[in-house]
C-alpha cells in the first residue's frame, strides 16, 4: 500500500462570495479534477461518501485552526481496502482559484492526475471569508469509474467573474456560470450569441426569431418568414450593434451594423451547415458544415478544413481565434481540429460521453476553450476556467449552444 501526500496551497484572500455554498463548491472542486483527468485521458474517479465524510472533518478542523495540514490519520480511516492514498489540501478565495493552484504545484498535480486512482472524497469549508478545501484520493479494487465526468449543478447566480459563460437550451431557458445571474429566458431556441462586453445574449430560434436580453439589442428577425432551410446558428457583429443567422442550407441574412458578404443558398453541399462565425473586423465570417467544411466570405481567411477527411463523429461548431488567423472545430465526441493560429489545447475524443457536444466558446486570449454538451456538462481547456454546469441536473429540453458572459 502507498500513501502520497501533497504539500500545502494557500493563497491570498478575499471576502467570501456571497453566494458561497460549501455543498456546491466542494462538487466544484470534483468536476475540476475530472475535467482535468479527461482531458490527460485518464479514468475518471468516482465519489466516495466514506473519503468525503473524512475530508469534511479534517477541512472543519483546518478551518477551526486557521491553518493548512495534512490528516495524520488519513490511512487509519480510509476504507480497509485501500490500496493507494493521497490528500491534496488548500486555502483561498474561490474554488477555481485555489484549483487552478492545485494544477500549477507539482505535488497536487500528481495527485490529480494519478493513474492508480479511482475514488475521490472533497469537502470544503468556509470561516471568515476563507475557503478550506481537503481533496482525498484512493485507489481500490471493485470501483467503476464514471463514464463522463461529474459536471457540477451548480447555482445559476455564481458570483461575476472574467471569462464566464452561459448555457442555452432548446426550450430556451438559459444557466449563467462565472457571469452575471441569468438575464432572462426565450422560447424555442437553437442558437445562443453573447454580446461583446458578456452582459447580454441573443437566442435564435430554427424559424429565425431572435430575442435579445441584457444590453443586446433587437435588430431584426426572421420570424413569420418561410425559410427554405431552418436556422441553425447565429454570429454577433464585433460591435454588438447587429447579427447574422445562417441556415442549414448556408443561407446568411443580416441585421443591424452586421454586412452580408455572402452564402451558400442555392449550392449544393455535401453536408449541411452547422455553425458560423465572424471576422475581428465584422467585415467577413465563415461557415462550418457538420463535415468540417469551411466556406469563407467578405475578409474571412481560408486556414483549412476536414472537408473530405472521414471523421469518427460530425461537427458541431467552431470558434476563431481573437486574431481571426485561424479557428477551431468542434466534432460530436469533443475531437477538436485547430487551423492557422488556433492552438490545440485538448479535448474529449475518445472519452466516453453522457451526452454528445453541442457546441464551443474560446477564451478571450484563444489560450482556451470550452464544450458544452447536450445534458449541460461543461469540458474546459486551456486557460479556459470551469465555473460549473447542468450535467447533474435533469433538463426538461438538451442544451444547444454555449455564450461567452461577462
Amino acid at each position: 500500500m502507498a500513501l502520497a501526500v501533497a504539500a500545502t496551497v494557500g493563497l491570498p484572500l478575499t471576502a467570501r462570495p456571497a453566494a458561497a455554498d460549501a455543498a456546491s463548491d466542494a462538487v466544484t472542486f470534483v468536476d475540476q479534477v475530472n475535467q482535468l483527468r479527461a482531458s490527460k485521458g485518464l479514468g475518471l474517479l468516482a465519489v466516495n461518501s466514506s473519503l468525503t465524510s473524512i475530508a469534511q472533518g479534517w477541512a472543519n478542523h483546518m478551518a477551526a485552526a486557521g491553518t493548512l495540514s495534512h490528516n495524520p490519520s488519513l490511512a487509519s480511516l480510509a476504507p480497509a481496502n485501500w490500496q493507494t492514498l493521497g490528500e491534496n489540501v488548500g486555502m483561498g478565495p474561490d474554488p477555481t482559484t485555489v484549483n487552478n493552484a492545485l494544477v500549477a504545484s507539482p505535488e497536487h498535480y500528481a495527485n490529480m492526475v494519478n493513474a492508480s486512482y479511482n475514488s475521490i472524497g472533497v469537502a470544503v469549508t468556509w470561516s471568515g471569508g476563507t475557503l478550506y478545501v481537503v481533496e482525498d484520493f484512493m485507489g481500490a479494487p471493485g470501483v467503476a469509474a464514471p463514464t463522463a465526468a461529474l459536471l457540477s449543478a451548480a447555482s445559476s447566480t455564481t458570483t461575476a467573474a472574467p471569462g464566464g459563460y452561459r448555457v442555452a437550451t432548446a426550450s430556451g431557458e438559459v444557466f449563467s456560470f462565472g457571469a452575471t445571474g441569468p438575464l432572462g429566458n426565450g422560447a424555442a431556441t437553437v442558437a445562443i450569441v453573447g454580446t461583446p462586453d458578456g452582459k447580454g445574449y441573443w437566442l435564435a430560434g430554427s424559424d429565425g426569431s431572435v430575442r435579445s436580453f441584457g444590453d443586446a439589442g433587437f435588430h431584426g428577425s426572421l420570424g413569420g418568414t418561410p425559410l427554405d432551410q431552418p436556422i441553425v446558428g447565429m454570429a454577433a457583429s464585433p460591435d454588438g450593434n447587429g447579427y447574422w443567422l445562417v441556415a442549414a442550407d448556408g443561407g446568411v441574412f443580416s441585421f443591424g451594423s452586421a454586412a452580408f458578404h455572402g452564402s451558400t443558398g442555392g449550392t449544393h453541399l455535401n453536408r449541411p451547415i452547422v455553425g458560423m462565425a465572424a471576422t475581428p473586423s465584422g467585415q467577413g465570417y465563415w461557415m462550418v458544415a457538420s463535415d468540417g467544411g469551411i466556406f469563407a466570405f467578405g475578409d474571412a481567411a481560408f486556414h483549412g478544413s476536414t472537408g473530405g477527411v472521414h471523421l469518427n463523429q460530425p461537427v458541431v461548431g467552431m470558434a476563431r481565434t481573437p486574431s481571426g488567423h485561424g479557428y477551431w472545430l468542434a466534432a460530436r465526441d469533443g475531437g477538436i481540429f485547430a487551423f492557422g493560429d488556433a492552438t490545440f489545447h485538448g479535448s474529449t475524443g475518445g472519452v466516453p460521453l453522457n451526452a454528445p457536444i453541442v457546441g464551443m466558446t474560446a477564451s478571450p486570449d484563444g489560450q482556451g476553450y470550452r464544450f458544452v454538451a447536450a445534458d449541460g456538462g461543461i469540458f474546459s481547456f486551456g486557460d479556459a476556467p470551469f465555473y460549473g454546469s447542468t450535467g447533474n441536473l435533469v433538463l426538461d429540453t438538451p442544451a444547444v449552444g454555449l455564450a461567452t458572459g461577462d
